[in-house]
């Protein structure tokens, strides 16, 4: 600290002042800022499926919110208990585990993808829409499964509602048992799900179609063919 306060002559007869050190003339530029992200030696490192899937993401007409979860939940950005740890918030080893199963610890893949509970939530999920259920490790494959059942140009808004409206859901549902005390219940987070998705396909797209929400219930995929 000594060698950093070396060549600092306080003065009284001056007021402190703020300086950007990353500009010659000491004020904040957003160039500036952009030119020393670029300059560091150390950059984050996405996995090209990761960013495919984030491009993908942007193309579905939901909530800004929901994006933007998703957006971090792709990037593994969201606040999970392991996560909290990892920051120096969450010190008690016995609540690092998941919130669901209460045996392993909760990062971002165990939560969503790998827990026994949100693995019988796929399950389901996968048994409405009438697909096989292929499981994965990393959401990112979820991910583009959901993308490959609609394959065409035109249904681009609509490719990973279900996908978002399950993880979206998930996440909602851990955070009521965290912070509200809720139990958890497999059915009506499923009921959930079908509600939440079939609000933003038929709510925020405002799709000419003849379905309602019972076809929704009994297949989704072909709700979404008919637009």
């Amino acid at each position: 600290m000594s060698i950093l306060l070396a060549d600092i002559r306080p003065k009284k007869e001056c007021l402190d002042h703020r300086k950007w050190l990353m500009n010659h003339a000491g004020m904040f530029t957003v160039k500036s800022a952009y030119c020393f992200l670029q300059n560091r030696d150390s950059f984050l490192t996405i996995n090209s499926n990761v960013v495919d899937a984030l491009q993908d993401l942007w193309m579905n007409d939901v909530p800004s919110k929901v994006n933007i979860f998703g957006w971090r939940l792709l990037l593994a950005r969201l606040p999970t208990r392991m996560a909290l740890v990892r920051k120096g918030i969450i010190n008690n080893p016995r609540e690092f585990c998941c919130v669901f199963c209460f045996r392993e610890e909760e990062d971002i893949d165990h939560l969503f993808f790998n827990c026994s509970v949100s693995f019988q939530v796929w399950k389901k999920i996968y048994k409405w829409m009438a697909v096989d259920f292929i499981p994965f490790k990393e959401g990112w494959k979820y991910f583009i499964s959901f993308g490959d059942l609609v394959m065409s140009k035109r249904l681009a808004k609509t490719r990973h509602i279900i996908w978002l409206a399950t993880t979206w859901s998930i996440w909602r549902t851990r955070n009521n048992i965290v912070f509200r005390g809720d139990v958890f219940n497999l059915d009506a987070l499923i009921d959930q799900i079908i509600f939440i998705s079939w609000f933003w396909f038929i709510g925020r797209l405002r799709v000419n179609t003849s379905f309602v929400f019972s076809d929704w219930c009994n297949d989704p995929l072909v709700c979404i063919d008919s637009i």
